[in-house]
């Protein structure tokens, strides 16, 4: 990566993004293009593990100073609109960019997180994905217990911007709260696959 940064004339930096941004999207594509539902919000197993493979070697280039998380984010979120949940949550996961700062620096997350989460929770994995149902409920776990965290930290000297932060997270749970009322009365069943973000957050509380 040194090498062909000084070919380029370009920092290791923004060639150590690039690369690890062309492999995530190679894999994430690659996922949907070979996937018959369309509309399917998770991985398949065999993408998961390259992800995973993608995200150690990226926690190698960030040891070793050469990769600039802040950065990832922006090219990320240049090309993907509607960032998947699972990749954020494999973000947080590997300390790479965690789900707090993804909250606190990103000024259109209320565009698209709540969304992104109703998404996540009115899809059902197939039977025989066991796999994926339990990553999906730890996505869903992570991402509640930040918006907790964040929404309702009492501290009597919050910061205006933490006080901002607050705010918008306790936005997201009364949207994905007015949501789920919505669905329970219209669909008048307590469907599980609507019950999995409220049922984080009970646990959580």
């Amino acid at each position: 990566l040194r090498r062909q940064a000084a070919q380029l004339g370009v920092s290791v930096g923004a060639v150590s993004v690039q690369t690890v941004l062309e492999r995530l999207m190679e894999i994430t594509e690659r996922q949907e293009e070979n996937d018959g539902d369309s509309r399917r919000e998770m991985l398949t197993s065999s993408q998961r593990i390259k992800l995973c493979v993608l995200l150690e070697s990226t926690k190698e280039l960030l040891s070793q100073g050469v990769l600039c998380p802040k950065l990832l984010w922006v090219e990320y979120r240049r090309d993907q609109k509607h960032p998947k949940l699972e990749v954020v949550y494999y973000l947080h996961l590997y300390n790479i960019l965690t789900l707090g700062y993804i909250v606190e620096s990103d000024e259109n997350v209320r565009s698209w997180l709540p969304c992104q989460l109703k998404a996540l929770c009115g899809w059902t994995p197939l039977q025989e994905e066991e796999e994926t149902k339990q990553v999906q409920q730890k996505v869903l776990s992570t991402v509640a217990g930040v918006l907790v965290g964040a929404g309702f930290e009492v501290r009597p000297d919050l910061a205006a911007a933490e006080r901002k932060i607050s705010l918008l997270c306790r936005s997201v749970l009364d949207d994905m709260l007015v949501w789920f009322l919505d669905i329970e009365e219209k669909c008048g069943e307590g469907s599980e696959k609507w019950f999995l973000f409220f049922k984080c957050l009970v646990n959580l509380i």
